[in-house]
């Protein structure tokens, strides 16, 4: 995500929203907030032996059953689908067309990781996915 701050800083304004600045910069701030606090939320949840790939490259591997509790409870992959949402909100704030294509290839590649990767390895190994949600 953060890869897509230069480009914000070089396209900053090619999206006209000067009539609506104020409320697009406040969905801005509040889809940040909520996208922040799921994604911690489920951080917290799932622990760091289960997050940043721990398990894909260290023998040690969490115990327990699947997620169902928390934001996992409403979705299956919380940190990459709410969690990813802060691409969209820092483009809407900078008014950047650039911006909001950008953060959209990101979302798509990181769905496009999780499905091709991690749920495969997370199936491999745990015989389930993380997440309770389909």
């Amino acid at each position: 995500m953060w890869s897509q701050v230069p480009l914000l800083a070089a396209t900053a304004g090619s999206l006209d929203l000067s009539e609506t600045a104020t409320p697009v910069l406040l969905f801005s701030l509040a889809l940040f907030a909520v996208s922040f606090s799921v994604k911690l939320w489920a951080t917290i949840l799932l622990g760091v032996d289960g997050f940043f790939y721990r398990d894909m490259f260290l023998e040690t591997r969490r115990d327990g059953g699947a997620m169902v509790e928390g934001p996992y409870a409403y979705f299956s992959d919380p940190i990459y689908s709410v969690g990813y949402c802060p691409v969209y909100a820092g483009a809407l704030a900078a008014h950047s067309a650039a911006g909001l294509a950008a953060g959209f290839a990101l979302h798509l590649g990181i769905f496009a990781f999780n499905l091709l990767v991690e749920r495969p390895f997370v199936r491999r190994v745990y015989g389930r996915l993380v997440g309770g949600a389909p």
